[in-house]
């Protein structure tokens, strides 16, 4: 753990203590689950002036809590996580499977290594993103990808070239190297009633997730992410579908781009569990969300499916607040960890 005793010291005559959860609310999901279950099981928490510093105390511990960041979590695996390609290689030093992957740092580069991987079935995003920023899947031609490399390039040193793997998405959640959650991260669809557009499916739906009360999941946005996806069902915004028609508005499985969390935290397979266990071990990482691709997480991740991503600073309300299934102890088993 690292120690954080001398900020402590300097920020502490402008801590003020938190009573209730609603004193969060403006905060991501991370310090509002936490301090909820905090405040429940007697762990004290203050914040930081009004800033998104939290600090957890109790019997002389204090644990630090910045966003989706927790101070437990060692600053050298949330770097060696955040970068896709290293972690694929170290994933694959273990003998876990994952997409075929290169990196990509400049144009040349890229059209050298992209004669490794199908032109329609490849995946290009910054080497160092979330939420589905900047992904691009599949094109016509490396013209196209060469274009999208270039707007990678204007925000990010590097890119990495992804063989697309058929299958679901699903995001586990492990806290203290314990599979906590696991949720099924369904791309967001709507259905032809033969007389409405794309575009008024997409405005109802929208309404509708609005009315719902409920973070998750997150409006659709009309954007090029949603063009192309319809473009590849043959549709635009201003065409009607048939009636029963199921078109899917997202080309990733993200919740960030309005992918719905569904619970499926009993039908892990127990092996896949181990493996993401011990990667957990590996990377020294004890509140993790990983992201894996298979065609049934039923079945061992040794067998089928890869690890696509693992992101060191999760969200949580995903796995709090599915749109099917129960609700996940998150917050409980956060200060059952940081707390014993």
């Amino acid at each position: 753990m690292q120690n954080f005793t001398n900020l402590l010291a300097a920020i502490q005559r402008d801590l003020w203590q938190i009573d209730t959860h609603n004193e969060v609310s403006d905060l991501s999901s991370v310090p509002q689950v936490t301090v909820e279950a905090a405040l429940r099981l007697g762990v004290k928490c203050y914040r930081y002036k009004n800033s998104s510093l939290i600090v957890l105390e109790k019997n002389n511990k204090n644990v630090f809590l910045v966003r989706d960041g927790f101070s437990t979590t060692s600053s050298l695996s949330v770097s060696i996580a955040r970068n896709k390609f290293l972690t694929h290689e170290i994933l694959r030093s273990l003998g876990v499977r994952t997409p075929k992957s290169d990196v990509v740092s400049s144009e040349n580069d890229l059209f050298l290594k992209i004669k490794n991987f199908t032109l329609s079935r490849v995946v290009l995003k910054p080497n160092e993103s979330s939420r589905g920023f900047l992904v691009k899947i599949g094109a016509k031609n490396i013209q196209e990808l060469s274009r999208h490399f270039k707007k990678i390039k204007q925000m990010r040193d590097e890119a990495i070239l992804e063989e697309k793997i058929k299958g679901e998405s699903y995001r586990v959640l492990l806290i203290g190297h314990k599979v906590i959650s696991v949720i099924f991260q369904k791309k967001p669809r709507v259905v032809g009633d033969g007389q409405k557009t794309v575009l008024k499916l997409v405005q109802d739906l929208n309404k509708k997730r609005k009315m719902s009360g409920m973070v998750l999941p997150q409006v659709i946005r009309t954007n090029q992410d949603l063009r192309e996806a319809l473009l590849e069902q043959g549709f635009r915004m201003s065409d009607v579908p048939p009636k029963t028609k199921t078109l899917i508005l997202s080309k990733t499985s993200n919740m960030s781009r309005g992918s719905e969390p569904h619970d499926m935290t009993s039908r892990i397979h127990p092996k896949t569990k181990k493996v993401l266990q011990e990667i957990t071990k590996h990377l020294n990482l004890d509140i993790v969300g990983i992201d894996i691709i298979s065609p049934d997480i039923t079945s061992s991740l040794k067998d089928t499916g890869v690890v696509l991503e693992i992101n060191a600073r999760p969200g949580f309300y995903g796995h709090v607040c599915p749109v099917s299934g129960p609700s996940a102890p998150v917050g409980d088993e956060v200060i059952k960890y940081l707390f014993g």
